[in-house]
């Protein structure tokens, strides 16, 4: 990253606006705040994209994709729930 601090404070406000947007489109008013929602979401996101890209661990990159699409739409409180419950077992 560069050490250009308008740089940073500019990448700051953008990764704090998009993890607000985040959370706010997972979990709306639920008991967490959007930002922390969104800034979890999107640690995991990274996490498993390092994983099946730069990891040697032998994991099937549309098996996580599912997987993180089913994990998410969990979260979502009004959601979620009703949709997994209707999955095929």
């Amino acid at each position: 990253m560069p050490d250009d601090d308008a740089f940073r404070v500019s990448r700051d406000r953008m990764v704090t606006r998009a993890s607000w947007k985040l959370g706010q489109a997972i979990a709306g008013a639920g008991q967490h705040s959007p930002d922390v929602i969104g800034v979890a979401v999107r640690g995991l996101l990274d996490q498993a994209w390092h994983t099946v890209h730069r990891q040697t661990t032998s994991v099937d990159r549309d098996e996580m994709i599912a997987v993180l699409a089913e994990m998410i739409v969990a979260m979502i409180p009004t959601v979620g729930p009703a949709l997994l419950s209707r999955r095929p077992v």
